[in-house]
């Protein structure tokens, strides 16, 4: 049996999540200190799209949380990744992965300052950077990267059995962006040629395309539950830390 999971909408909702989350945490620090403020800040920003990308990070929505939470006074411009002006931004400031948002104005201003590093934007003479977002297309690859299959595999003969869509959640709390969400059961001949291939010996568990290398800090993560195999998958094996109710493989 072969379950395919529609998760067309999983990424808005985690990209959502984050930003809500960010907007909240620096919004009540900020209002006080803005009420007294009647200057705002001065920002221009630059967007560079990322080409044929649908699942990338819409830049914008980075402009909106942070006009959102500083009192700021801003222009916006967009360009496309292989303009003129695109190619210039992209060869001055190291652009490596799209879409970007290049920030200038008066970025150096105290309260502002919490925006670049929640978004882990960097300095680049007067400008900030922000390229650091997942999904993202590679330049030099000339692919998208950071969208994540899924493959969840499991008995259905164990009622008792941890529900399998525990580890959709548990996607989202790692903030991964979900591409094919497949559900195969220990009976199919899908689900029979994973656990051989990778040796699995407890159900349900979960498996991560490559692309989740291109979360930096989910091996450190991933290394107190499971595996990284050889081609790259990473491959969840401490089910018990999750449910003392699963099925052990011979």
């Amino acid at each position: 049996m072969t379950i395919t999971i529609n998760t067309n909408k999983l990424l808005g909702v985690v990209i959502g999540v984050l930003l809500i989350l960010y907007a909240v945490n620096i919004f009540f620090t900020n209002q006080l200190i803005n009420a007294w403020v009647d200057e705002p800040v001065a920002l221009t920003f630059t967007l560079i799209s990322a080409p044929d990308c649908e699942r990338c990070v819409d830049p914008k929505q980075i402009v909106s949380v942070i006009d959102a939470a500083h009192n700021i006074d801003y222009e916006t411009s967009v360009v496309e990744f292989d303009s003129t002006i695109g190619a210039k931004y992209i060869d001055m400031y190291g652009i490596a992965k799209l879409p970007a948002v290049v920030v200038s104005g008066d970025v150096r201003n105290e309260r502002v300052l919490g925006a670049w590093e929640s978004f882990r934007g960097r300095t680049v003479d007067d400008s900030i950077i922000i390229d650091d977002l997942i999904p993202f297309y590679d330049l030099a690859e000339r692919k998208n990267k950071g969208v994540v299959d899924v493959v969840i595999l499991m008995d259905s003969s164990c009622e008792s059995c941890l529900d399998p869509n525990a580890y959709l959640g548990m996607v989202q709390k790692l903030g991964l962006a979900a591409g094919e969400v497949l559900g195969h059961d220990l009976a199919s001949a899908e689900g029979s040629a994973f656990v051989k291939d990778y040796q699995i010996k407890k159900l349900p568990t979960v498996l991560l395309s490559p692309d989740a290398s291109a979360y930096e800090n989910l091996d450190n993560v991933w290394q107190q539950v499971g595996t990284i195999e050889e081609d790259g998958w990473y491959v969840f094996r401490e089910v018990q830390k999750l449910s003392s109710d699963f099925t052990t493989l011979q």
